[in-house]
């Protein structure tokens, strides 16, 4: 279900989705080491130290990041949905340029033609907001 924290933290969820991803990728790429002692399989079986390589898997914590980021993606897709719901194109622009793209007030009125002051555009903002939340 989207709520309001959603909607607002939009940016940080795509950010923290990045984040997580890239730790899940590069928990992959850790390789350890370690010395173990093994003998030779031929008589006289001299005893030799013998290196072996590998990847250390966390399961458990992979398995919680893999989790968390399939909860955020949930949340950005019902962020993404919300918006294209919207019944009038202005709505839709608005919402997609301040909480999508991350646009301030100004900046959403010049993109947009300065047909909306900076003011207007803010108060169509917040009425879908509060209407809807």
């Amino acid at each position: 279900m989207l709520t309001k924290e959603a909607l607002e933290e939009y940016l940080d969820i795509q950010a923290e989705i990045e984040d997580l991803e890239h730790r899940i990728k590069q928990r992959k790429k850790e390789l350890v080491t370690d010395t173990v002692m093994g003998s030779d399989p031929d008589y006289p079986y001299l005893k030799h130290p013998v290196s072996i390589y590998g990847v250390q898997m966390d399961d458990e914590l992979q398995a919680r990041r893999r989790k968390l980021v399939a909860k955020l993606k949930e949340q950005e897709s019902s962020v993404e949905e919300f918006i294209e719901s919207l019944p009038r194109s202005r709505e839709r622009r608005i919402m997609r340029h301040h909480v999508i793209d991350g646009m301030d007030w100004n900046e959403i009125s010049a993109h947009m033609g300065h047909r909306y002051s900076r003011d207007s555009v803010r108060m169509i903002y917040y009425r879908i907001v509060d209407k809807n939340f």
